[in-house]
């Protein structure tokens, strides 16, 4: 008995598995930037992502504007220096980290709409 429940427990995560890859296309490049979104790599000045640009080409339908473009990224690039301010720990979990930076000072970051990519 406790042999047949534990087999119907792994064909169910096996279907799910199977479920998932058949729903999401991970060979997308996508799926190896979104990694950049951790605190830790996003406070980290010199292993974290210095620019939002590849991200941002492979997603078009949220921003095309250059402008816009550099004013994420210049917000981007900014985080770092929000650590002391909003208390930022780089052990947050990734959605408590964007929730504090969610608004500085009444201005929300342009950025964080890039984190609805979520890792």
């Amino acid at each position: 008995m406790k042999e047949d429940f534990l087999e119907r427990c792994r064909q169910c995560l096996i279907t799910c598995c199977e479920n998932i890859k058949d729903r999401y296309d991970f060979s997308n490049d996508l799926w190896f930037l979104v990694d950049n979104f951790n605190p830790c790599k996003v406070l980290s000045k010199e292993s974290g992502l210095q620019s939002l640009y590849d991200i941002i080409k492979l997603t078009p339908r949220i921003v095309n504007d250059l402008e816009v473009i550099q004013s994420i990224d210049d917000e981007w690039r900014a985080i770092p220096n929000y650590y002391d301010i909003l208390m930022l720990n780089v052990n947050d979990e990734t959605d408590d980290f964007w929730a504090k930076l969610n608004v500085k000072d009444g201005i929300i970051l342009s950025c964080l709409k890039m984190s609805l990519i979520k890792c």
